[in-house]
């Protein structure tokens, strides 16, 4: 998966600003958000920006699809002016609940859609990135579901149900959400993993954001497993006992991962990143 880089350097005539934490690298001053706050340069001049929304929350219930990554958005020569801009970072959905969105200048990100449920046979919800749909109920006359739509140019959609309790995977910013699994074999015991986010070295060095949470299944590991860029991992039984699903990454708006019964995972809070050069 490419970089998205900012490595052409663009001089800004912004002299300094406030807001977020704020650190220097590379010739870079750089504005990190990881929750809400205000922006407010000293000059008007160009800044380069990364906003990504919380991550969905997963489903659950007999099994459940994964949270969709929170929507992301990265550009550069965005013209500011010597005002307050307000900076929204979106939390992680809990259970089955939708993530917050993101929001700087005027520019929005839509939270990670929630992950489908079993029992209620629940599609995945649409967001930034679509949540996976919840897996067939066998022997109980019901039908997998559909993964949830992602936003276009923000991420996308989440994979579908699969059979026996298997729940799609979340849908990433870098890819669509996986499924796995026959809807009529108890044979293929497996669910979908997550879709990849993207990659920014807007912070300083190169990190992952907007990876959607795998979903629920009745064994191997592997297909659990969350997108790259904070998803997390879906439940599974080992063969001798449950293993938990895991939260979405803190600030990074990955999808949280489907669990059986309990509730279903939260996904990981946003992050909104500006910067300039110096």
């Amino acid at each position: 998966m490419a970089i998205i880089s900012n490595s052409t350097r663009i001089k800004s005539t912004l002299s300094s600003a406030t807001g977020g934490t704020i650190t220097t690298i590379d010739g870079y001053k750089i504005h990190t958000f990881t929750g809400d706050g205000t922006f407010t340069p000293a000059t008007a001049g160009v800044v380069e920006y990364l906003i990504v929304a919380g991550g969905g929350g997963a489903g659950s219930g007999s099994g459940s699809g994964g949270g969709g990554g929170g929507g992301f958005k990265t550009g550069k020569n965005l013209a500011v002016t010597a005002q307050a801009y307000s900076v929204v970072v979106g939390g992680g959905g809990d259970d089955n609940t939708q993530g917050g969105s993101s929001s700087f200048a005027g520019i929005s990100c839509i939270g990670g859609g929630l992950g489908g449920r079993e029992s209620g046979q629940t599609a995945g919800g649409n967001g930034g990135s679509g949540g996976g749909g919840c897996p067939n109920g066998a022997g109980y006359g019901r039908s997998s579901q559909p993964g949830g739509s992602g936003n276009a140019g923000q991420g996308h959609d989440g994979g579908p149900g699969g059979g026996y309790w298997m729940g799609g995977g979340g849908g990433g910013a870098g890819e669509k959400g996986h499924t796995h699994g026959s809807a009529s074999s108890s044979s293929h015991h497996t669910a979908g993993y997550g879709g990849a986010g993207l990659q920014s070295d807007i912070s300083g060095w190169p990190r992952w954001y907007s990876g959607g949470g795998g979903g629920y299944t009745e064994q191997s590991y592997a297909f659990t497993k969350g997108g790259q860029g904070g998803g997390g991992r879906g439940g599974f039984w080992d063969g001798s006992a449950r293993q938990i699903g895991t939260d979405g990454d803190a600030n990074t708006g990955g999808g949280g991962g489907g669990e059986l019964s309990g509730g279903g995972r939260s996904g990981g809070s946003g992050i909104v990143i500006i910067r300039y050069a110096i």
